[in-house]
């Protein structure tokens, strides 16, 4: 009975070495096999997670776009609200300088009227610098004396007429003479004169005061003339009631 237990025992060890191979190459199918399944459901997955931070990235997007929007809305509201003030502050402006003009032209209605009545009552002239426009001092002294006769005549019109000399373009000096009778006007509204007492005219080169051959001659042309006219029949009134 010994002898037959040696006689099998190899046959066993066989038996169970190839059992062993067996389980083995049994579990290394099954992984292939597992991989194999899973690796699609895995391929999934990962598709979902980038979808997913793609869809946190849209929202994310949407938000800063929507809270753009919304602070854009009330900057755009504001602006409206501003302009609507600002449209209804020139509205108003409007209205008083309406209402001022309206008694500007009434006034002058009356001068046209009576324009036969006026004669003149006193002069001025101021000269400027060569291709300027701007009043030198001493013509700001000229037309203070000029300020204080209207200011004592409340009858008085003021006719103001800009000259140049022939120096550079016809064109040119036109607009020159009308910028020169300009300056004249803005200093005497700003010393409280009315507008509407003030009637003004840029003559360019026309009408010299002497001639333009000579240097003298142009320095003098380069000028602003001013006539003081005053109403004879209002000035005598005037002078009645006091």
């Amino acid at each position: 009975m010994s002898n037959s237990m040696n006689f099998h025992n190899p046959r066993l060890f066989m038996v169970g070495g190839l059992a062993v191979a067996m389980f083995v190459a049994a579990g290394c199918t099954t992984k292939k096999y597992v991989r194999q399944q899973t690796a699609p459901l895995m391929d999934h997955v990962n598709q979902l997670d980038a979808q997913t931070a793609k869809n946190t990235n849209a929202i994310r997007d949407t938000k800063q776009q929507t809270d753009a929007g919304i602070a854009q809305v009330n900057q755009s509201t504001e602006n409206a609200v501003n302009q609507a003030q600002q449209a209804q502050q020139q509205a108003q402006q409007v209205s008083s300088k309406l209402d001022q003009t309206s008694g500007q032209i009434q006034s002058l209605d009356k001068t046209v009227a009576n324009l036969e009545d006026y004669h003149q009552t006193g002069q001025a002239t101021v000269h400027f610098a060569f291709n300027k426009s701007n009043l030198t001092p001493d013509a700001k002294q000229e037309l203070d004396q000029v300020i204080t006769q209207l200011h004592q005549d409340t009858h008085g019109i003021l006719e103001v007429q800009g000259y140049t000399d022939t120096s550079g373009p016809a064109a040119y000096n036109l607009q020159l003479s009308q910028r020169r009778a300009n300056s004249v006007v803005r200093y005497l509204e700003a010393n409280n004169i009315a507008p509407h007492r003030i009637y003004l005219i840029g003559l360019g080169e026309n009408q010299p005061a002497e001639s333009n051959k000579t240097l003298a001659g142009r320095k003098f042309n380069r000028r602003v003339d001013l006539k003081i006219l005053t109403n004879g029949l209002a000035s005598t009134s005037q002078n009645s009631g006091q």
